[in-house]
This record gives structure tokens, C-alpha cells and sequence, in this order.
């Protein structure tokens, strides 16, 4: 419900960081079940982005779910849900930044949610990514970016918006 009151027209995407010990595929299924079934038919659209990414937990990485990990969970979900989606990829902390134009011949079918995962790279570099491959689809639509899959990820981005 917060997502419709906050954006209740526009390009739904979702940023997703989780500790290696959660149940990925579980997370993963219930965030589609619920974008693909009810909250689809409820907000009237699906995400355009699921990028994946890596974040600290407890200031260490020994409990990060690395991203690779992540695009093989949601992976799976997608295929189980029957989501028509493009694999783009994965992105290292050096790719982040620059331009992704190439990625716009595979991320223009508006039909297709984009799978992606950003390796390494800073939660501000990610919120980037996003809005690049969000961009590549030549959309003038206001964006939603939906920071989930552990409270870690969303008080990383607090933190760098603080800075």
C-alpha cells in the first residue's frame, strides 16, 4: 500500500542486498508472488529492474549474499513464476559507473523484467546502475526504486544519502 501511495503510476524497480544466511529463494518467491499475483493487480504493474546487489553486514563481509548467489535464487523464481525477463548481467565495481548505452538494445523490450547484479560495488554505485538501465528504456516516467531484502541494505543507503 505504500508503494501505491508513494508512486501509484510509473516504473516499479527493486534493489535487493541480503545476508548470506536467508532464505533466498523463499525471499525471492514471496517478492514475485506478490508483484506478479495480488500486489500486481493491486498497483496495476510489475517491476521493470530486479538488480541484485552486495552490501556489508555488521560492517564485515563474511555474511554478505553475494550477488551471483542472489541472480541464481531470483533466477529460479522468475522461471517458477513463468515472468517473461532478460538476463543482462552482471556488473563489477569498474562497469558500475560507466555507460551502460550497450545494455540498451537487450533492455528495451518493455515487456521483460531486467534481472541484473552489481558485483563490489557501493550502494550508491548500484542506486546508479539502476537508474541507468531504468533510463536505457527511454522512459519518461517517474521511477520507484524499492530498497529490500534486509535492513542492512536500506541502512547503507541511508547512511551514504546522510554523506
Amino acid at each position: 500500500e505504500v508503494i501505491r501511495m508513494v508512486q501509484p503510476d510509473g516504473v516499479l524497480a527493486f534493489l535487493v542486498a541480503m545476508a548470506s544466511d536467508k532464505a533466498h529463494l523463499a525471499f525471492a518467491k514471496q517478492l514475485l508472488s506478490g508483484t506478479v499475483g495480488s500486489l500486481l493487480k493491486f498497483l496495476c504493474r510489475r517491476p521493470e529492474l530486479i538488480l541484485l546487489t552486495e552490501v556489508s553486514i555488521a560492517g564485515g563481509r563474511s555474511r554478505i549474499a553475494l550477488a551471483s548467489t542472489l541472480k541464481d535464487a531470483w533466477t529460479r523464481a522468475l522461471l517458477e513464476s513463468g515472468a517473461d525477463f532478460v538476463d543482462i548481467g552482471i556488473t563489477d565495481d569498474e562497469k558500475a559507473i560507466d555507460d551502460h548505452d550497450s545494455c540498451s538494445l537487450i533492455t528495451s523490450d518493455p515487456n521483460k523484467v531486467m534481472l541484473a547484479s552489481c558485483e563490489n560495488a557501493s550502494i550508491v554505485d548500484s542506486v546508479k546502475l539502476a537508474d541507468q538501465l531504468l533510463k536505457s528504456r527511454s522512459r519518461d516516467q517517474p521511477a520507484l526504486l524499492v530498497v529490500t531484502g534486509s535492513l542492512h541494505v536500506v541502512s547503507s543507503l541511508l547512511a551514504a544519502l546522510h554523506h
